[in-house]
């Protein structure tokens, strides 16, 4: 297994993009050796999170503010969940007390402008408090980035205050209409990729059953009991202990499938293509004459996973 990579000076763009390439190798490397695709990502988000600190941190000392004082990096999205791959998007939400943008705001633009000389795909957005509600009540792709925020520099006061002010204005502002917005969105994703799950080269996201249908279940669970694990549809009999378990086995499947994909390709890879189907059955050791056979064995144990998926996701959804 390879060992963490701890640069001593990340200050140069250099560094950061040497120890991102790094990162990545040890990710391919973990795949490689049978560890599970959820494991990895945790991993992974954690290097993640302590480059991030680090680099806010040179821009604070060199402002002269304090790392505890006015704000709060969080991460949203993919990034909250710790469920990063090795070329997905970093997605961030830099919150600020309205009495701190004056001083704040150069630091945080500096900071984003490193992070996309480090080669980051950034999801970003500087905002005080009032403006998360704000746009995340006009915006329901930006509200359920919010459901798994994750602090990881700042002052735990302004997290705290956020979180209670999004839970109170936004997902309970009412409970019905972002569950509505969610599906309304959710469901446009199917349709547009023909509303099947049987699909020659499905996008393990976004296609029918995939991803995207695990977190539409997060989000409504969130809405619904305040937990956006799918453990709270069981205690409250929205679903059964096989449903469940059925649930957690896709995630792990397809979590790990997409490491595979961005591993594979050397880039941001969602779509399963059949060239990316030969070479995972090429990896799976058969010889040349049982490709055929060891693709169609695979595509079918992928159509069962997200077929499930779909279904459970549609009647959760439906009857929230």
């Amino acid at each position: 297994m390879a060992t963490d990579a701890v640069p001593l000076d990340i200050s140069r763009p250099q560094d950061r993009r040497d120890l991102i390439t790094t990162l990545r190798e040890q990710v391919a490397q973990r795949h490689l050796s049978g560890a599970g695709g959820i494991e990895i990502c945790n991993w992974f988000s954690d290097q993640l999170d302590d480059l991030l600190r680090r680099m806010v941190r040179l821009h604070l000392q060199h402002a002269g503010v304090s790392d505890s004082k006015g704000f709060s990096v969080i991460c949203v999205g993919g990034n909250g969940r710790r469920r990063p791959a090795p070329y997905s998007d970093i997605d961030l939400l830099l919150v600020v007390e309205p009495s701190a943008v004056a001083a704040l705001k150069p630091v945080f633009t500096a900071f984003v402008r490193d992070c996309w000389d480090t080669g980051f795909q950034l999801g970003h957005s500087i905002r005080t408090p009032d403006d998360v509600v704000s746009f995340a009540n006009e915006d329901v792709s930006f509200a359920t980035s919010l459901v798994d925020m994750r602090p990881i520099l700042g002052s735990q006061k302004v997290f705290a205050a956020l979180s209670s002010l999004v839970k109170d204005k936004v997902f309970q502002n009412p409970v019905d209409g972002f569950v509505d917005a969610c599906v309304v969105s959710r469901r446009d994703e199917w349709m547009a990729r023909g509303d099947s799950v049987n699909q020659l080269e499905p996008d393990i996201k976004r296609s029918p059953g995939g991803l995207r249908d695990l977190h539409l279940i997060n989000w409504v669970t969130f809405a619904q009991f305040g937990d956006s694990h799918p453990s709270s549809l069981l205690e409250h009999n929205e679903i059964g202990i096989q449903e469940l378990a059925t649930l957690n086995m896709a995630d792990e499947f397809l979590t790990s499938l997409r490491l595979d994909l961005h591993c594979r390709a050397g880039l941001k890879q969602d779509v399963l293509t059949r060239d990316l189907q030969l070479e995972i059955a090429a990896s799976r050791g058969e010889t040349q004459a049982d490709h055929r056979k060891t693709v169609e064995k695979f595509m079918q144990e992928y159509f069962r996973q997200t077929s499930r998926v779909a279904e459970i996701a549609r009647r959760v959804t439906e009857t929230a």
